[in-house]
């Protein structure tokens, strides 16, 4: 997937991260379409940890297989869920790369 030339891709990374959710770019806006159309095996989700209060954030990956738990995807913790977000958009950015 190539960024047409109107941002160059260190300037679609730093969109997303001021602003993870919400109203993008068209640039941005087609890569998080292209993330979003993935298969499900190692499709990555944020999962909640704790009480709402003091919510911490992990990354988990599903299997794909409906038998088999989703697996944490590393130990980090985040502090909030955008954090969280920008971290998993990185994810995917790198595993488009290696692909």
């Amino acid at each position: 997937m190539r960024v047409r030339q109107g941002q160059t891709p260190f300037e679609v990374i730093a969109e997303h991260k001021a602003n993870p959710v919400g109203k993008h770019s068209y640039e941005l806006t087609r890569l998080l379409n292209y993330f979003r159309k993935a298969e499900v095996p190692d499709k990555y989700a944020v999962a909640q940890i704790g009480p709402l209060k003091d919510s911490q954030y992990k990354i988990f990956a599903f299997t794909g297989d409906p038998e088999k738990p989703p697996r944490v995807v590393d130990e980090r913790v985040y502090s909030s869920k955008n954090e969280a977000y920008h971290a998993i958009f990185l994810l995917r950015v790198n595993d488009l790369l290696e692909s």
